[in-house]
């Protein structure tokens, strides 16, 4: 849980030391901190359904996001594939 500014509690907790950071969540959330630089790595699944409408999750990105595939996987009902920034 995070209470005040996203981009500084997040920038902060990436200073200290320790294990990786996780963070879920959906379109927004990602927006948000992609337009802060904030993401390291992507992991996108895809299931293979169409809803027709939804939020784009890179909406309003300053610069394009310059992404490397470092793992792909599939599964009965989904894939996975893992992207970090260049």
């Amino acid at each position: 849980m995070v209470r005040g500014d996203l981009a500084e509690e997040i920038t902060r907790l990436k200073r200290e030391p320790g294990k990786d950071l996780l963070a879920h969540g959906g379109a927004r959330f990602v927006q948000s901190l992609a337009r802060d630089d904030l993401i390291d790595e992507y992991r996108l699944i895809t299931h293979p359904v169409a809803v027709g409408s939804g939020l784009p999750m890179f909406k309003d990105l300053q610069r394009p996001l310059r992404l490397e595939l470092v793992d792909t996987r599939t599964f009965d009902s989904a894939s996975l594939r893992v992207y970090r920034s260049v």
